[in-house]
C-alpha cells in the first residue's frame, strides 16, 4: 500500500507524530469544512494521509498538537527584531508564505487561545496562534508562491511568559495592556492573518485611537525615540516632534510636566541625538528652541485638529489657487494642509491617509491616500517622511516652497500669529 506523502513524513520528523495535519485545496487557507473534532489519532488513518497528495498542508495548534503554537509575523522587516529578542527561537522551525513568518515552539502546561498582536500604536503587527487555530505551512499561498521553510528544525519549548515583545508591540498577555489589544479566535476555515492589509487596522483598537485623540506611548523613553532624528539637519523638526510626544505623555498622565521634568525629558533627547546635532551650537540653544516648540505645539501627536477641519470649510481657498481640483471634498483636504501648515510653522505636518477617510466618511481610505500622492506630483505637497504602519506613524508632509508663495501672493497669511 502506498505511504503518506513525502512531505508529511519530512514534517512529521520535524514536529512529531502527536500532530494533527489538514489537507487543504492548492492554493487556499482553508475551507468551510469543520476540523475541530479531530484529533492526532486520524494521522495512523492511511486513508487520511492519502488526503495531502497535491493539497496544501495545514498544522492544527494548540492543544490537539501537543502545545504546538506559532508566532505569525506579518511583516518582513519585523521579523529579525523579533528573533534578537528571542535568541532561543532562533533555531526554532520556522516556515514563511507570502510575508513574514510563523515562528513555531511548543508550550509546556495549559495552552492559550488565539490571540490578536497589535503595535502600540494600534496596527497589525501579527498573532499568536494556539487553541483554535491551524496554519498553512506547505503547498501554494493564494498569492501564487510556495509555501516554505526558513528553519528547518524541531520547534523549542518555551512558556508564554518567556516570549520578549519589541518595545512598540503590545505584549498580548499582560494584564496592564489587555484592554488596548483586540483578541479574536481564528475560524476553522481560515489560516486568518496571513494574508492582511497592513494598513487593515481593526475597528475596535480605530475606536480608541479617535476616542483618545492620540497615540500611545508605553514610556518617556518610547516618546523620546519617536522624536530622535535619523539624519543631520532634521533638529528643528524633530524638537518639535518631541514637543507633540510630551504632549502626548500629558494627556496620557492627565497633567502637564513640571518645567524640571520636561528638561529632563529634553535631555534624554539631547543625549541620543547628539551625534546629529552641530558640533559648534551650544545644547543651551537646543533648549530654547525645544521650550519653544512646546509653547507652539498645540495637538498631541495623532490627534486630529478639528478647528483646523472647520477653517477648511468655512474658509475656503483662493478661487485662482489649484483650479484645476474642483471637487468640493478635494478642495477641503488642499484647505485642511494648509492649515496643518499654518499650525506647524516651518515644521512637516502628520497626516494619514485613515484621517482624512474618517474626516470624509469614505468607506475606504484609498481616495483619500490617493489624493494625497496626487499633490506631491503636483507638487502642492512634499512627503517629507513615508507613514510607517508598523509603528504607527502617519506620513509628514510639508506645503512647497511654491505652493507657499502662491498662497502668500494671493493674500493667505502663512505664518498664524
Amino acid at each position: 500500500m502506498e505511504g503518506p506523502p513525502a512531505i508529511v513524513t519530512k514534517l512529521q520528523s520535524l514536529l512529531g507524530r502527536d500532530v494533527l495535519f489538514l489537507a487543504w485545496p492548492l492554493g487556499k487557507k482553508g475551507t468551510k469544512r469543520k476540523w475541530k473534532h479531530l484529533t492526532s489519532a486520524k494521522m495512523s488513518d492511511p486513508n487520511y494521509l492519502r488526503r495531502f497528495r497535491n493539497k496544501n498542508v495545514g498544522i492544527a495548534q494548540g492543544a490537539v498538537s501537543n502545545g504546538l503554537c506559532s508566532i505569525d509575523i506579518d511583516h518582513d522587516d519585523e521579523v529579525e527584531g523579533f528573533i534578537s529578542e528571542n535568541p532561543s527561537l532562533a533555531r526554532s522551525l520556522r516556515s514563511k508564505g507570502y510575508r513574514g513568518c510563523n515562528v513555531w515552539f511548543r508550550v509546556p502546561g495549559d495552552v492559550p487561545a488565539t490571540k490578536k498582536i497589535t503595535t502600540i500604536a494600534g496596527q497589525k503587527w501579527g498573532e499568536l496562534r494556539g487553541n483554535g487555530s491551524q496554519t498553512i505551512i506547505h503547498g501554494k499561498h493564494p498569492s501564487g508562491c510556495d509555501y516554505r521553510l526558513i528553519v528547518e528544525a524541531p520547534p523549542v519549548e518555551i512558556a508564554i511568559e518567556g516570549i520578549n515583545w519589541p518595545n512598540h508591540v503590545f505584549n498580548p498577555f499582560s494584564r496592564n495592556q489587555r484592554n488596548l489589544v483586540v483578541n479574536r479566535s481564528c475560524t476553522e476555515e481560515t489560516d486568518e492573518t496571513e494574508e492582511t492589509d497592513e494598513t487593515d487596522v481593526p475597528q475596535e483598537i480605530v475606536q480608541e485611537r479617535v476616542d483618545s485623540g492620540c497615540f500611545k506611548f508605553k514610556s518617556i523613553d518610547d516618546a523620546v525615540d519617536f522624536a530622535l532624528p535619523n539624519q543631520k539637519h532634521l533638529n528643528h523638526d524633530h524638537l518639535f516632534f518631541l514637543a507633540r510626544a510630551i504632549k502626548t505623555l500629558e494627556k496620557q498622565r492627565g497633567h502637564p510636566f513640571s518645567p524640571h521634568q520636561r528638561r529632563r525629558i529634553f535631555d534624554m533627547w539631547y543625549d541620543k541625538a547628539e551625534s546629529y546635532l552641530r558640533k559648534n551650537q551650544p545644547k543651551s540653544d537646543y533648549l530654547i528652541e525645544f521650550l519653544n516648540a512646546y509653547r507652539a505645539a498645540k495637538f498631541p501627536i495623532g490627534a486630529v485638529d478639528l478647528e483646523a477641519w472647520d477653517r477648511a470649510k468655512q474658509d475656503p481657498l483662493p478661487a485662482d489657487f489649484l483650479r484645476y481640483f474642483k471637487q468640493p471634498e478635494l478642495r477641503r483636504v488642499i484647505r485642511f494642509c494648509v492649515e496643518l501648515q499654518r499650525n506647524a510653522g516651518a515644521a512637516p505636518f502628520f497626516l494619514s491617509c485613515r484621517t482624512l477617510q474618517r474626516l470624509l466618511n469614505h468607506p475606504s481610505h484609498t481616495t483619500a491616500a490617493s489624493w494625497l500622492r496626487a499633490l506631491v506630483v503636483d507638487e502642492f505637497l512634499d512627503e517629507i517622511e513615508k507613514g510607517n504602519a508598523i509603528t504607527g506613524k502617519a506620513s509628514r508632509y510639508r506645503l512647497t516652497d511654491s505652493a507657499r508663495s502662491k498662497l502668500e501672493s494671493l493674500g493667505m497669511q502663512m505664518v498664524r500669529s
